[in-house]
Parts: structure tokens; C-alpha cells; sequence
């Protein structure tokens, strides 16, 4: 909404009342904005705040990067979010410098691109998402909207006028989607107690690109600046929107891994527990969270939830214990 309606109405300020006006008018906006929150937003009673040590846990921001170590899904989810916010983000903070430099762009034909970019972006996370889940699994979908952005960026830095920059921007927009479909893909990997976590570590991701793209791709517009190939930025940047779709392939692969190897640990974990039962020793309801785990993949399967890339998951080590407790 924002993208739809503040690039245009800024633009009809500027030319109407000057610059001056129009950072004004964001001002004033941005401060009834917060008088509007404070007045609104009402705080609720907290529970007695925590320990000392507790409290230094929670505050550690490198806390959630802990998930990585454990979860291999979850590493290649967070390894695609790397590379396409380097590359979106960059291009969004320099793309505005390019056109203006290159091709004389004008800041009403910058506020069309933006529009165009808002208006595609809005039907992609809403109506777009939506029909395509009829028909695609959700790693398709991601593929799908990694591929518009490879060919966005690969477009802007071939082009030649000012009018073949407007097709990249709506490609740019529809690929937002992508993350949307990682988000969900991330909530279904681990367990339901730390899917904030999980969506806490992809925001990190990006937020460290939002500093990064931007900086890289400055550097590399003020080295191919004048030369043959002007655009190069975007091209390498279409290279990193490659590679995440690349990673893209491999999200079912390791999933269906990460199932794998999650039923054989607990089906491993019931057939000892109705071993036990068999010699009259019923097990503790306490016992599945106390068994030791030997391997690495089953400290990584532990934390995984019952739904993996979109597809339900047979509870088999359940079905394993029910078995084997109406055989004794």
C-alpha cells in the first residue's frame, strides 16, 4: 500500500509546493504517527521480570544462530534469504542513482517504477499466493518468484532506455512472494515452541543484507561507472538471485531427509520403550524427553515439527508403540 500511494503523492508535492514542502509533509506524518501510537498503543501488565541470567540469555542477539547448528533445513532456508536480500537490497538503495546517471530519469518516472513495483508486489503476497497454492507446493511457488528476480535484475542491466526499466521493477514485485513462502517453510522445520525464533533468524538475515547489499553494490556502480558494461552490478547481482534459486531445488531433498531421519529416531525411541513394557515396566510418560540422543541428525529431528514442506507427517513412531503395547 505504501509503495502504491507514497512514491506518487510525494511526486505531486515536489512539483506543486518544492522539496522543502515535502519533507515537511513526511514530518508531520511521521510525528502524528507516533502521537497516534502512544495514544492508541496501551502498555499490559507484565509477570515479575526474570533472573539476571535469564534476562542476558534473551538479550544475546547471536542467540537464535544457535537453530543453525542443529537444524539443516533450516540452514538452507536462511542461506537463500542471504542472497536474495543482498542482492534486492542493494538494488533498491542504488537503482534510483543508476537510471538518473544513465539515462536521465526523471523523479515522476521514478515514482511509476516504484508504483509498479508496490502494485505488483501487493498482488503477489495476497491473490498471487493464494492461487498459486492450488496448484504448486510451496518450494515451487519459492522457485517460481527466485526466477522473476533473476530475470528482473538481469534485464535491468541490459537495458538501453529508460522504458525497459519499468517491466524489471513488476518482476522485482512478484518475487516478495518467495519470502513469504520461506517464512512458512521455516515454521514447518522446527518445533511450534521456537517458530519465532525461526522467523526472528530470517529477519536477521535480511536486516544484515540491508546493510551490506546496499554498500556493495555502491562500490561496484562507482568501479563499471563509464565503462563498457554500466549495468554490471545488476548482472552479478542476478547471478546471486541464480544461486538462490538454485538453493531452491534442493529444499524437498532435504526436508524429506530431515522426515527420515525424524520417524527412524522415533521409531527407534517407541520400539525401546515397548521392549520395556513387555518385562512389566511401564514407561514414563517423562521418557520419550529424557532418551539419550547419540547422533546429531536426531538433536536436529528433535526440535522439527509434524509438517514438512506443506505435506502432513504419519505419526509412525505412535503407531509403533500402539502395536507393540496390544502385542503384550
Amino acid at each position: 500500500g505504501a509503495f502504491l500511494l507514497g512514491p506518487l503523492v510525494g511526486t505531486m508535492i515536489e512539483h506543486h509546493f518544492g522539496d522543502r514542502a515535502l519533507f515537511r509533509v513526511c514530518l508531520w506524518i511521521t510525528v502524528l504517527n507516533a502521537a497516534f501510537a502512544l495514544a492508541v498503543l496501551r502498555e499490559k501488565a507484565h509477570p515479575p521480570p526474570a533472573h539476571t541470567g535469564m534476562l542476558l540469555r534473551r538479550a544475546n542477539p547471536f542467540a537464535s544462530f544457535a537453530l543453525l547448528r542443529r537444524n539443516r533445513a533450516l540452514r538452507l532456508l536462511c542461506g537463500i534469504v542471504l542472497l536474495y536480500y543482498f542482492a534486492l537490497w542493494g538494488f533498491v538503495a542504488n537503482k534510483g542513482i543508476y537510471a538518473r546517471r544513465r539515462f536521465g530519469q526523471t523523479s515522476r518516472q521514478t515514482a511509476e517504477q516504484l508504483t509498479v513495483f508496490g502494485l505488483s508486489a501487493a498482488l503477489s503476497q495476497s491473490v498471487g499466493l493464494a492461487a498459486l497454492r492450488r496448484h504448486l507446493s510451496e518450494p515451487a511457488i519459492a522457485r517460481l518468484c527466485f526466477g522473476f528476480a533473476a530475470v528482473a535484475l538481469m534485464i535491468y542491466g541490459v537495458a538501453t532506455a529508460v522504458w525497459m526499466l519499468y517491466p524489471p521493477m513488476a518482476l522485482l514485485g512478484l518475487s516478495l512472494g518467495g519470502f513469504a513462502t520461506i517464512s512458512s517453510l521455516a515454521s514447518q522445520i522446527v518445533s511450534p515452541r521456537i517458530v519465532g525464533e525461526a522467523q526472528g533468524l530470517l529477519a536477521s538475515m535480511k536486516a544484515i543484507m540491508e546493510g551490506l547489499g546496499p554498500m556493495a553494490f555502491g562500490i561496484g556502480m562507482s568501479c563499471f561507472e563509464g565503462s563498457q558494461i554500466p549495468g554490471a552490478p545488476w548482472l552479478l547481482g542476478s547471478i546471486c538471485m541464480c544461486i538462490s534459486l538454485g538453493l531452491c531445488f534442493r529444499i524437498e531433498g532435504v526436508c524429506e531427509e530431515l522426515q527420515c531421519s525424524s520417524l527412524s529416531a522415533e521409531a527407534h525411541r517407541d520400539s525401546e520403550m515397548g521392549c520395556v513394557s513387555a518385562v512389566g515396566i511401564l514407561p514414563s510418560p517423562h521418557m520419550d524427553d529424557s532418551y539419550p540422543s547419540d547422533t546429531s541428525e536426531s538433536a536436529e529431528t528433535k526440535e522439527s515439527d509434524s509438517l514438512f514442506c506443506g505435506k502432513p507427517r504419519r505419526d509412525q513412531g505412535s503407531e509403533t508403540l500402539k502395536e507393540g503395547n496390544r502385542r503384550h
